[in-house]
């Protein structure tokens, strides 16, 4: 998946479901994973996601990997959005897939002295500059 087509002149990222007990073979994620050793990377996403999300809780978990080499993990939720209050003190609704997206950002910031997240991090922060949720997803990060 380390394709990015051009359209109308900007590269266009894309995200695309990974099946669950593949993410280990997504290499993003093994490398983050690998850097980390415990507790499981997408165990760090949801704690962080449950602190940011007051209907956090939730069980069952998906993963995106976007074109440009990076994932996020996001809540398969019946919920349209949910609301994330950042611990910047921003506060805002977002699509429960982008409220993943926020939660992910959080904790490979957390993990930043990591290159492999680090890297992870600018790319998906690449992949929500196209997202239109963006100016929602970049005041809850802003201070990050």
């Amino acid at each position: 998946m380390s394709t990015v087509k051009k359209a109308k002149g900007k590269n266009i990222i894309r995200a695309a479901t990974v099946r669950r007990g593949i993410w280990r073979s997504n290499q993003a994620y093994a490398e983050v994973s690998s850097a980390l050793r415990f507790p499981p990377f997408d165990i760090v996403v949801m704690n962080v996601y449950d602190a940011l999300v007051a209907a956090g809780g939730v069980t069952f978990w998906q993963m995106k990997a976007t074109s440009n080499g990076s994932f996020f993990l996001f809540p398969k939720n019946d919920k349209e959005e949910v609301e994330v209050i950042s611990p910047n003190g921003k506060r805002a609704r977002l699509s429960v897939e982008a409220s993943g997206v926020v939660a992910t950002l959080f904790a490979f910031k957390r993990l930043a002295a990591c290159l492999a997240a680090a890297a992870a991090f600018r790319r998906l922060l690449e992949y929500a500059r196209q997202r239109p949720e963006f100016p929602v997803i970049d005041s809850l990060i802003d201070g990050l």
